[in-house]
């Protein structure tokens, strides 16, 4: 009797051994399972990533692409333009959809395009490059025009004029090294150009809402000229010409069908055109020609461009398009030579 209950313990234990060792066995292949379904999706997300990284990659060699077409436009205007040059928004760098829209390229299209606030129908996409010499240069601008610009008061320009000069002596209402130094974060008085439009933020009394308020009409780009032949009323009117006269030297530039970029625009090819040509064209008054002979005469107000602004964007078609923007700010210094003075990707 013993054996036979031994024997029969026996069976049982063996039979229990084989239900834990199956139940073991399920949990060890569920915990594989986890493991192989954890390291697959891992595979699948690099995967996605390595491929969302290329397509990045991809269009912003689009976007660089683009800057580099447009560095071609802009030296083949300066290799065929007339003696003296001029520019004006009629030339194909200022607004050439054939040029700059959808470009192919690779796998992918880049354009070069920004956004014209002082369109005919409002806001509207320009494919072509921003001339910078339409804005004021706030590096060079006397103290009267920076006066006119947005958001501008007496205490910002004089702490603007005290950052660009040279010297230690601050102006009344101004800042200089003390001021900058005594602060929680101290840093210098530049004491020299701004490199940047952002740059200002760091000036006593500015802040980054005036960075955006002056973007569209100034500019720390150009030797101190505006484009009569690429500017705009708001920038005329900030050099001091009255609305009238600012809205009718725009108006005259566009031409008899009232539109921007058409070939139909009257364009200025000499400073000393300027006067004589809206004196023939418009009922100027005599404080009319008094300010606009000023302005030529001061060398404010002419009709080359040297700076120039480039927006590319590079895009690669998908179920979700993959873009990339690159800006390049450029100095046109003659015919044969242009210099990228700033890059931002």
């Amino acid at each position: 009797m013993p054996s036979m209950q031994n024997d029969k313990w026996v069976r049982n234990l063996f039979h229990h051994q084989r239900g834990s060792l199956s139940i073991t066995s399920l949990w060890i292949l569920a915990l594989l399972t986890l493991v192989g379904v954890s390291l697959a999706e891992k595979v699948v997300m690099g995967l996605r990533l390595d491929f969302y990284q290329w397509q990045v990659t991809e269009a912003r060699w689009l976007a660089r692409a683009g800057i580099h077409h447009a560095l071609s436009v802009l030296r083949l205007d300066a290799v065929t333009d007339t003696k003296p040059p001029f520019d004006a928004l009629t030339e194909p760098w200022a607004d050439r959809p054939a040029l700059f829209r959808h470009i192919p390229c690779g796998k992918g299209t880049f354009e070069i395009s920004y956004i014209d606030h002082e369109a005919p129908s409002g806001d509207a996409v320009v494919y072509g490059i921003l001339d910078e010499n339409r804005k004021i240069d706030i590096n060079r601008a006397p103290r009267e025009i920076l006066l006119r610009l947005p958001g501008m008061t007496p205490q910002k320009v004089a702490a603007l004029l005290d950052w660009l000069d040279s010297d230690d002596q601050p102006r009344q209402f101004g800042a200089e090294n003390s001021f900058y130094q005594s602060l929680d974060n101290p840093y210098p008085c530049k004491n020299g150009d701004l490199d940047y439009l952002e740059e200002i933020a760091f000036i006593k009394g500015f802040t980054q809402a005036d960075v955006e308020l002056l973007r569209p009409v100034a500019t720390v780009y150009g030797d101190g000229t505006v484009n009569i032949n690429t500017t705009s009323v708001e920038v005329l009117r900030i050099l001091g010409m009255p609305t009238a006269l600012a809205k009718g030297i725009v108006h005259l530039r566009w031409g008899k069908d009232e539109l921007p970029f058409t070939k139909d625009d009257i364009v200025f090819s000499g400073a000393v055109d300027i006067v004589p040509t809206l004196r023939k064209q418009l009922k100027l008054k005599a404080e009319d020609q008094v300010i606009l002979n000023g302005l030529v005469g001061a060398g404010i107000l002419g009709v080359t461009s040297t700076h120039f602004t480039i927006h590319s964007r590079g895009m690669i078609p998908g179920k979700e398009e993959m873009r990339q923007d690159v800006t390049a700010t450029v100095y046109r210094k003659n015919r044969d030579e242009i210099e990228i003075v700033n890059w931002q990707e």
